[in-house]
């Protein structure tokens, strides 16, 4: 009985583990919105360099961060919030929201495709090397840009409408309660890539070099 038990518990601790790990995927939108500058204190943000330099660096050796190299980091915090930080610090990983993860299966393998290019031939290793909106600005807002209307997730990343309000509590959610109001030019925000010109993939491993 000890035993059946003890297994049952195991099983319990299981599945409490794979929902924190796995949460932060489970809002649509999550982590869309535009959102003021990371702020990380010392320790945070050392523990991010070395998980970043330990799962993104494999993949791109150039986008290994210096902890001295201050421009990387401000690059790295205008994209992610710090729950994203935190998350990738935990998993090695970015935390993409379902709207992200239905776009990757659903697109798989043009995706693919086009990632052999940047020498990446798993979107698991896509996810080690780019946050949510980073990801939309280089795939999918070209597209979703040029359609009328446009759809609910274009006007929350470029700040035009807040996220929707989650209907559950216990999912973590990103720093987009500057969404709502924002800065006065949220609405106007030009993403630097293409998802049209692929090549420009490149110049986001250069912002981090």
């Amino acid at each position: 009985m000890k035993i059946v038990m003890y297994l049952i518990f195991l099983v319990i601790l299981l599945i409490v583990s794979l929902s924190f790990r796995e949460g932060f995927q489970s809002g649509q939108f999550s982590y869309l919105a535009p959102s003021p500058p990371a702020v990380l204190d010392a320790s945070t943000e050392a523990s991010f360099i070395d998980a970043f330099n330990k799962s993104a660096g494999v993949i791109f050796p150039n986008s290994k961060i210096d902890p001295s190299d201050t421009k990387k980091m401000t690059d790295i915090k205008k994209y992610a919030t710090s729950d994203e930080i935190n998350y990738y610090i935990q998993n090695k990983k970015w935390p993409y929201n379902s709207y992200i993860m239905n776009y990757l299966n659903t697109n798989k393998e043009t995706l693919l495709k086009q990632l052999e290019q940047l020498k990446i031939y798993s979107l698991e290793d896509l996810q080690r090397c780019f946050p949510t909106r980073m990801f939309y600005a280089a795939f999918i807002y070209a597209k979703e840009s040029s359609i009328s209307p446009k759809p609910l997730s274009n006007d929350i990343f470029t700040g035009k409408q807040p996220p929707p309000v989650e209907p559950t509590s216990d999912t973590p959610t990103s720093d987009s309660s500057t969404s709502d109001s924002s800065t006065s030019d949220s609405s106007t925000i030009h993403p630097p890539f293409s998802s049209e010109n692929y090549s420009k993939l490149q110049s986001i491993c250069s912002t981090l070099k």
